[in-house]
């Protein structure tokens, strides 16, 4: 237990040691400094650190972890996220009608996104944001097949407008083996296979432009 409790405050006082190392090259490095900030705008990981492990708020570093809300900010932006129904994917979703996107969810349940839609509206009071549209395309991102006509969807139906950001957020952890409708192991398929094959397609149909990000939601769950 004493080896345990001596563990445990060392890595305390490195903690406290990097976060005052960090400030004091961050007040004299101002890229750094800038970098931590924008870091802390997306993120409030760095923060819950260095606050947990030093007491320290991250406004000590010169950065602000408060991320800034701007209405409209996306307006006329064309987005679409894979998995969008539901946790992170939904608050993604509903960040983005916030900020005046128009959001198409692609996931594999036509009723659980049309709940997760009328959720946003009534939360959101989308008449609040007059020409912001909410639509969906049915479709599993582990079935390659699926893709291939989500790819023909999108440009049947949407080749009079790019795609200004793709995020690809769907994906599967399983506790027991399963395969896809191709034999190929299911995570692999739906987190890998579906969302690169649904990216090469994008690109081919030429519904991406020169300036459209890419987002790839992932989780350390990954590694274990």
């Amino acid at each position: 237990e004493d080896m345990g409790l001596l563990k445990y405050i060392l890595v305390i006082a490195l903690a406290i040691i990097a976060s005052y190392g960090v400030k004091f090259y961050a007040e004299r490095h101002p890229p750094t400094s800038e970098f931590l900030s924008r870091v802390a705008t997306s993120s409030n990981i760095y923060s819950r650190f260095i606050q947990s492990a030093s007491g320290i708020p991250l406004q000590a570093l010169g950065a602000n972890p408060v991320a800034t809300f701007t209405a409209n900010e996306l307006k006329g932006q064309l987005i679409v996220i894979s998995g969008g129904n539901g946790g992170i994917g939904y608050e993604t979703t509903k960040g983005l009608v916030k900020r005046g996107a128009d959001v198409i969810i692609v996931g594999r349940n036509a009723e659980r996104i049309e709940n997760a839609i009328q959720r946003i509206k009534d939360e959101l009071s989308v008449e609040g944001f007059p020409g912001v549209s909410v639509q969906y395309i049915v479709a599993d991102t582990s079935d390659l097949d699926s893709v291939t006509i989500l790819v023909r969807t999108f440009a049947l139906h949407f080749s009079d407008r790019k795609i200004n950001q793709l995020i690809l957020n769907a994906a599967v952890w399983p506790t027991e083996y399963a395969e896809s409708k191709q034999g190929y192991e299911i995570a692999f398929a739906t987190n890998t296979l579906g969302p690169h094959l649904l990216l090469r397609g994008l690109i081919q149909h030429n519904l991406l432009t020169l300036t459209s990000r890419v987002i790839a939601v992932t989780g350390d769950i990954y590694l274990t």
